[in-house]
């Protein structure tokens, strides 16, 4: 059983007030991670820098012009 099996199963056998709870906390569990998304996305956005070397890499890769690596180079990755 996985994780959010078994909060499902132990939810059920809670009383309704307590369950809700259970509830608001993970949905605030889900808006704190959302909003940690949301940050760095904006802080990604805001960066000049960032957004020109993004813009450019944009370009080399629509005119497949930007870099190309080797076999060896990929199987490094590995």
């Amino acid at each position: 059983m996985n994780t959010a099996e078994l909060i499902y199963e132990k939810s059920k056998q809670l009383p309704e007030s307590v369950a809700h709870q259970v509830l608001d906390y993970l949905e605030f569990l889900e808006s704190k991670y959302h909003q940690s998304d949301i940050s760095e996305t904006l802080s990604v956005l805001q960066n000049v820098s960032l957004m020109k070397q993004i813009e450019k890499s944009e370009k080399t890769f629509a005119n497949k012009t930007g870099f190309i690596p080797s076999e060896e180079q990929l199987n490094a990755l590995d």
